[in-house]
């Protein structure tokens, strides 16, 4: 059974000095996958089918044996509001993503040999944003 899951938690709150928190938790289960082999079709056995292409993955382990790393994300908006004359308003913001600065795999490799499990995708890296949004 292949089954997978997430999570989103978030909220506001507004600080002191007009500073409003906005902070956003992500959970993703990790994808299940299971071990493969790549073959010539010169050494695929007789009765079997294959194409004209040179080579063919083959899956030799169930494909929910095993599950990659879960995803766990922390990310946060900090924003101050000026309010100038009549209704116009700047809004300064600065966000941070991947607070934890989680390395968590989001591609391995499947193929028996050795980039079997290693990582060929990670999430980015610990990331901030500054930016400003001006309203009339």
């Amino acid at each position: 059974e292949f089954t997978g899951w997430g999570f989103r938690a978030f909220g506001s709150y507004q600080a002191p000095w007009g500073i409003r928190l906005s902070p956003v938790f992500r959970h993703q289960s990790g994808q299940p996958y299971g071990r493969t082999v790549t073959i010539a079709n010169a050494d695929i056995p007789a009765g079997y089918t294959y194409s004209a292409i040179n080579t063919r993955t083959i899956l030799v382990e169930p494909l929910d044996s095993r599950r990659t790393e879960n995803i766990n994300l922390l990310d946060v908006r900090v924003e101050k509001q000026l309010t100038f004359p009549g209704s116009m308003r700047l809004g300064l913001f600065v966000d941070l993503f991947n607070i934890t600065n989680s390395a968590a795999p989001e591609v391995i490799g499947f193929t028996t040999g050795l980039q079997f499990e290693r990582p060929t995708q990670l999430l980015a890296p610990r990331t901030l944003r500054v930016g400003f949004r001006f309203m009339w």
